[in-house]
């Protein structure tokens, strides 16, 4: 799978993934959104095109859209994802209905380095590559993973994927069989779908890019499917239209409303003609009332309707005055004047008690008017005559005790300062006085409440009046008559007992306001009846009652008015969203982007094929865009003009496909993980060893996690030959029984025999003679069987002394599964006569316990303790060589 093939950076400074992000970045929501499902889902259910349809709607009438929208995300887009660090896959365990394989079985990768997972054929290598390969968008998404089809099974296919993202851990949990997870957007996966892709035809859509540009291809063909929705409904709301214009044809020509009937269209201001339409009660009456007043006109009769008017209207006007003074001597005091009111009596009466006690040891008679007489004649005498300019009464003359005014005797005896002033003060404050003004008001106020007449507010001819025409308000003063009662007695009866009755409230009178408006109502009669008196005024009330008419018949048919103004407005939006629905601009961006593709894709193709010696290959390469879509020619110049398939060998298609694969992961811009699915499949030895060094170099280089399946096991060795030390390599080895498949064997070490090292293998052995032991421990196990353990174990042993000869005496110059001769490990060669003999005592002795042997000779079988010591010799022949 070529999974980012837009997402090129290097080539020109040039980055295809920002500009189809940036485009679609720059789209509606609405659009964006269709874009995202198409990338999502596919093919657009009529659901989605029913809610993408109503969102472009929607937006051209700048409301809120009816559908949530999810715009397109930048690592979405299969030509490339976000600048951030892509996704490392940790870990694929949990398979459950998949294939054969073990749900035990778990694949751990490093999440820096390379990883191999080497099995034999039918090992269960492929059952874990499609659940990657479908979770990571492979070239071939119709692939459908199965449970074991020679069992019954029940259930969803599932598998977990754990990840790593900014170096936080996450699992995605799938069912296998659902779309590509759109988190794994970061991973190309080569296959042998990528071969079959790149040399099949003539003309080759860009493999797996495609789904971008046939994503974008069917963005443009789902905006007709809607253009035709669209076009559909504008023709069945014309044909509404038509029937309801039909209804209107008998429509009332008044002078307002009709003009605006007879040109609906989609500007038509509905609000104007909600607010036209229809009468009020008052609009209502005022129609009866002009079509009475019409008709009453006649000069000869006006006046005589104008006098009835106005004798109602005086009726009426005496009704408000009485409930305005009611309203003026009750209400507006209660609160305020007659509380206060009564207060400052009963506190003058307070004061007059006081000061009658202070002077009741005095002589009789004072503090009463001959007395205050006297007073004021002895202040008169003192301030104008005995002590000018000094306040009265005086006590003290230039520092000498001053004498009274009236006996001229020196003013000296304790307590006559304070007296004097008592009565100067009982003088100034004259509560008599006070106390008399006060009850004079509290008795007016008395009066005016008693002088209320509230029992005959109504004349018997204004109460007819008002029973016949608004007999509501006739209710309402009858209601207010007895709390009015009551409120005029309650007020009275406090004001002269001069005891506030705090209960008391002011009595609402809302009617009087309403007989107020029928006053005014009844003067404007007045007015118009006296102005009927001029024919042009006639002439108006005419045009009014025509006016009115008007709108009740608008009224009545207001909902096909309506529905003709929307249905036009409807049919106006839907013109503009068919212009919107427009593919012009994507087939231009395709076609700009599949020209750049091309000459990008050329250049790369010839570097690799160099390097894979198929340079050779005369071949062209171009992009064009049609329609929304895009496509890469890969000609190759032949006399006959035949197709490469026909032309290329397996070799040279998996070699082309490969060097393909390359070009365009090497000019991604971030170093995501890659997923190798057999990928030397029909490739030589010289070829092999070209695609392990470029897989090393994209690890090593552009630090990319890489994963390959694989059941070569030369490839194997020649990938971990190349990644030296300086790459970290990690080897899964997968094999199946009877029952199951894909079972990990040693993960930790796992790798297949033959590539173990001595090391390795020394590890092995241990752990198969501790599972010896046990065996040996647990049941009775029978000789033949001790014997054919003990002979598989002493057959490892011998092939693990074949390694050592190789890895550590011949430091690894010759490898049996290596290609050629490594000269550079020369001077690792370790071959002494110590050595050999101590080789060839130790082959020797495995070689004995291994091979058959007479029965007559009777050798004893090997313990474990024996096995152990055999163990050792290894171990110490490895430390000798490797100090």
């Amino acid at each position: 799978m070529l999974l980012l093939l837009f997402d090129i950076l290097k080539a020109n400074d040039m980055n295809l993934r920002d500009k189809i992000w940036e485009w679609a970045d720059g789209l509606k929501d609405w659009q964006n959104d269709l874009l995202r499902r198409i990338y999502e889902s596919g093919e657009l259910t009529e659901t989605d095109l029913k809610e993408v349809k109503e969102n472009l709607l929607a937006t051209l009438r700048d409301l809120d859209l009816p559908h949530v929208v999810s715009r397109l995300q930048k690592d979405q887009i299969q030509t490339g994802i976000s600048d951030e660090e892509p996704v490392r896959i940790k870990k694929l365990s949990n398979l459950k209905n998949v294939g054969k394989v073990n749900e035990d079985g778990s694949l751990t990768f490093l999440s820096d380095g390379l990883t191999i997972i080497y099995g034999e054929n039918g090992a269960g290598k492929s059952s874990y590559a499609r659940v990657l390969k479908k979770a990571c968008r492979a070239i071939k998404q119709d692939l459908e993973i199965h449970p074991n089809a020679f069992e019954e099974n029940s259930g969803t296919s599932t598998a977990d994927i754990e990840i790593i993202k900014d170096g936080n851990s996450e699992t995605i949990l799938r069912d296998v069989n659902e779309k590509p997870d759109p988190r794994l957007n970061s991973i190309s996966i080569y296959d042998r779908e990528c071969a079959e892709a790149y040399t099949e035809g003539k003309v080759l859509d860009i493999p797996y890019l495609p789904s971008d540009l046939r994503a974008m291809k069917q963005m443009a063909e789902e905006q007709k499917k809607i253009q035709a929705i669209i076009t559909e409904e504008v023709s069945k709301l014309r044909d509404q239209n038509e029937t309801l214009e039909h209804k209107l044809e008998d429509f009332p020509q008044d002078d307002a409303i009709y003009p605006l009937i007879s040109a609906l269209n989609a500007q038509t201001d509905l609000k104007n003609l909600e607010e036209l339409k229809g009468l009020s009660e008052d609009e209502i009456e005022e129609l009866k009332n002009s079509e009475k007043t019409f008709a009453e006109s006649d000069p000869a009769k006006i006046q005589k309707v104008i006098n009835d008017i106005n004798s109602k209207k005086t009726d009426l006007n005496h009704i408000v005055k009485r409930l305005d003074q009611i309203d003026e001597l009750i209400n507006k005091n209660i609160h305020k004047v007659f509380p206060d009111l009564v207060s400052e009596i009963n506190t003058l009466k307070e004061s007059q008690k006081l000061l009658r006690e202070e002077f009741a040891n005095d002589l009789p008679g004072t503090g009463n008017e001959a007395w205050k007489k006297l007073w004021n004649s002895a202040k008169y005498f003192s301030v104008n005559h005995a002590y000018p300019n000094l306040e009265y009464p005086v006590l003290e003359d230039e520092g000498e005790n001053a004498k009274c005014v009236l006996c001229q005797q020196t003013l000296d005896q304790d307590g006559v300062e304070d007296r004097l002033k008592r009565f100067e003060k009982y003088i100034t404050d004259d509560i008599e006085k006070q106390l008399k003004e006060k009850r004079i008001q509290r008795d007016e106020h008395i009066t005016n409440l008693e002088q209320l007449k509230i029992t005959d507010l109504l004349t018997e001819q204004t109460r007819n009046l008002l029973n016949d025409h608004k007999p509501e308000l006739l209710e309402g003063i009858d209601v207010i008559k007895e709390p009015l009662l009551n409120i005029q007695k309650q007020t009275a009866t406090a004001l002269k007992e001069e005891i506030w009755n705090e209960e008391i409230e002011p009595i609402s009178i809302p009617v009087k306001e309403d007989l107020s408006k029928l006053v005014d109502k009844y003067g404007e009669k007045i007015e118009a009846y006296e102005s009927l008196k001029d024919s042009s005024k006639r002439e108006e009330l005419e045009g009014k009652i025509n006016e009115l008419h008007a709108k009740k018949r608008l009224e009545e048919h207001y909902d096909k008015v309506k529905g003709i103004v929307t249905k036009k407005r409807e049919i106006s939006l839907r013109q503009e969203a068919t212009n919107q629905l427009n593919s012009r601009t994507i087939t231009d961006k395709v076609s700009s982007l599949g020209s750049d593709i091309a000459d990008i894709i050329e250049e790369n193709l010839y570097k690799n094929l160099r390097d894979f010696r198929i340079s050779n290959l005369s071949f062209e390469i171009k992009g064009r865009g049609r329609e929304g879509e895009a496509k890469s020619e890969f000609l190759l110049e032949n006399r006959k003009k035949l197709p490469p398939n026909a032309i290329l060998s397996d070799g040279e298609k998996n070699g082309v496909s490969i060097a393909y694969f390359l070009s365009e992961v090497s000019h991604t811009s971030h170093n995501g993980t890659l997923i190798f699915d057999d990928p030397v499949t029909s490739l030589d030895h010289g070829h092999r060893e070209k695609v392990a060094k470029k897989i090393i170099e994209e690890v090593k280089v552009n630090k990319r996690q890489s994963i390959i399946f694989t059941h070569d096991i030369v490839f194997l060795l020649e990938l971990e030959q190349k990644a030296d030390e300086t790459v970290p390599v990690k080897i899964i080895y997968l094999r199946a029984d009877e029952s199951t498949s894909g079972q990990v064997i040693d993960e930790d070490n796992g790798r297949p025999w033959v590539s173990m090292t001595v090391n390795h293998r020394l590890t092995y052995l241990n752990k198969r003679l501790d599972e010896i032991k046990k065996e040996l421990k647990s049941d009775p196990v029978s000789e033949n069987k001790v014997k054919l353990m003990i002979k598989g174990w002493y057959e490892l042993l011998r092939e693990s002394w074949e390694r050592a000869v190789e890895e550590l005496m011949l430091g690894d110059v010759v490898n049996r599964f290596r290609t050629g001769v490594a000269t550079g490990y020369l001077d690792r060669v370790k071959v002494t006569d110590d050595l050999i003999i101590e080789v060839d005592n130790q082959m020797t002795h495995c070689s004995n316990q291994a091979h058959d042997q007479a029965p007559e000779r009777n050798n004893p079988i090997p313990d474990t303790n024996e096995m152990e010591d055999d163990i050792r010799a290894l171990k110490k022949f490895r430390k000798l060589l490797i100090k």
